[in-house]
């Protein structure tokens, strides 16, 4: 039988992961975050990523230079009208889309989001995990988007996909910061960085050491080292999950949550991307 997770310490840890990005990294640099992302380096091609976005809130005067929050989560472009990203990430209304370079300081593309859909069965868990941790933002059309390359990303269709795989190396990008620290915190990076870290079978998600019966393995998604070291972190959330086929880049995980960020026995969460492709199909085509 599947032994409880003490309440009071995972209640803790979670309080220490900001609203916006977890993150899992190596033991030789146990608490760096993803998005600056905890363990990885930068990501020098931008147009081998074009799916990449940063979610931002802006002044409602889009000539004003005033920038209220700029790339505080990611998101993935599923088509050149929709990005998909974390519910969470709707804490803070995000008003426009950014991408087209790896820089925050170089983003070419500043896009309107019309509208916002979060999930209808998100909400937070006890502990304060997100469950149902997804979203889809319809951005207006744009002409350098359109330009992208979209076959470059698909979206794990099947349960059952060798891409989930528990061991399979998956890639993980953002923009968040680079450690748990709140000085990491407050200075993320500039550039897009990525890590590669494994999936991680549900039980040991699921296991006394880790989330014990908070880590729900139908909508949840582990990813990490269990010495830590490597993750996603603050920052970071909303961001693509993704496992090259070989073919293409194949979207499993929406960057979600996590205790802390590249912690011991504490894997990165995402967001199982398989249990919501019918919702996203229903959405994006309505």
């Amino acid at each position: 039988m599947q032994k409880k997770t003490n309440f009071l310490l995972l209640t803790l840890l979670l309080l220490l992961t900001a609203a916006c990005g977890q993150g899992t990294q190596d033991s030789s640099n146990a608490g760096l975050i993803g998005g600056g992302i905890v363990g990885g380096e930068e990501v020098k091609d931008f147009d081998k990523f074009p799916f990449i976005v940063a979610l931002d809130k802006r002044n409602a005067d889009e000539t004003s230079e005033e920038k209220e929050f700029i790339g505080y989560c990611g998101g993935t472009l599923i088509s050149k009208g929709w990005v998909l990203t974390a519910g969470h990430c709707l804490a803070i209304e995000p008003t426009h889309i950014t991408t087209g370079s790896t820089s925050k300081s170089e983003f070419s593309a500043k896009v309107k989001i019309l509208e916002i859909i979060k999930h209808p069965s998100y909400k937070l868990s006890e502990v304060g995990l997100p469950l149902n941790d997804v979203a889809l933002l319809r951005i207006e059309e744009n002409e350098e988007i359109t330009k992208l390359d979209f076959s470059q990303i698909a979206i794990a269709a099947q349960p059952g996909a060798p891409v989930l795989s528990p061991g399979t190396m998956a890639t993980v990008m953002g923009w968040g910061a680079k450690c748990e620290s709140f000085f990491c915190q407050a200075l993320t990076p500039d550039s897009l960085r990525a890590v590669e870290v494994p999936i991680v079978e549900d039980e040991d998600a699921m296991d006394e050491s880790s989330y014990g019966e908070y880590f729900k393995e139908e909508l949840m998604l582990a990813a990490g080292f269990s010495r830590g070291g490597k993750d996603s972190c603050q920052g970071d959330s909303g961001g693509p999950l993704f496992v090259n086929n070989g073919a293409k880049n194949v979207l499993i995980g929406v960057v979600s949550a996590g205790a802390g960020c590249a912690r011991e026995n504490f894997y990165g969460l995402y967001a199982r991307v398989t249990t919501y492709v019918a919702w996203i199909n229903k959405t994006i085509t309505k």
